[in-house]
């Protein structure tokens, strides 16, 4: 069989020559014949396993072949972990705003106030 990140996707091969090198975009683990969608949170480049997108992005989608198929964390959402894959749970929490591409939330100004989750700007604490 083929290593990882090698996949063979011909009849009859039987060398490790045969073997080819998986596609940015996928993921190929030892054996596989079908190079298989890189996973959501993560980007494959040619040849390697998948890495987690960075700390301030994101990625909902599968086949991600380079770190610039990881988004950025929009304004209102706390991207503090790496691999994420869906927004809502990294909402920005209360008495602070978020804005976009942050690791980290800026508490409100003393004497302001915001009460609800996913504030983008400081003009969202009252």
């Amino acid at each position: 069989p083929c290593p990882e990140t090698t996949y063979r996707n011909r009849t009859m091969a039987t060398k490790l020559s045969d073997c080819e090198d998986c596609p940015a975009g996928r993921i190929c683990d030892a054996g596989t014949d079908f190079p298989l969608p890189c996973p959501k949170g993560k980007y494959c480049l040619r040849a390697t396993m998948p890495l987690l997108c960075p700390e301030t992005t994101y990625r909902p989608i599968f086949n991600g072949s380079s770190l610039a198929d990881c988004w950025t964390c929009p304004k209102g959402y706390l991207c503090n972990t790496r691999g994420i894959t869906e927004l809502h749970p990294h909402k920005c929490p209360v008495k602070a705003y978020c804005t976009r591409g942050v690791n980290d939330s800026v508490p409100c100004w003393a004497g302001t106030f915001q009460d609800i989750v996913g504030a983008g700007s400081p003009s969202e604490c009252n």
